[in-house]
């Protein structure tokens, strides 16, 4: 929510409209995680982002795949999460791509789980 308030076009989402890309995006995960990192850049207050080719790929698939999935997703609030997961934003938005990339991996994790209990039952 702080950082959909720090955007002037993205500040008027609601809670759940934020939270149902959050969960869409990370339902659609097909790996574990991404591996971005914000690297202190030369300068102070700087930072540089360190995202893999195959990391963009897997983002902007998830967000493709996401909106497919729930047309009701608005295209702007997708990309602008696309933005945030690829560290194209700085600030705040950085820390949030990190805590998103614990966030699949768990959430990877227990699907896994589930469907592999489910399966051996």
């Amino acid at each position: 929510m702080t950082v959909c308030e720090k955007h002037r076009r993205h500040r008027d989402y609601t809670r759940y409209e934020l939270q149902a890309v959050l969960l869409q995006t990370a339902a659609n995960f097909p790996v574990y995680r991404t591996y971005v990192r914000i690297e202190p850049g030369r300068q102070k207050n700087e930072y540089e982002a360190q995202v893999s080719n195959m990391d963009r790929r897997y983002v902007k698939q998830v967000v493709t795949d996401a909106g497919a999935e729930n047309p009701d997703l608005d295209p702007e609030l997708l990309h602008f999460l696309q933005q945030i997961l690829l560290l194209e934003i700085p600030g705040l938005e950085g820390e949030l791509a990190m805590r998103f990339q614990q966030f699949t991996s768990s959430a990877m994790a227990k699907g896994a789980e589930d469907t592999a209990f489910y399966r051996s039952r």
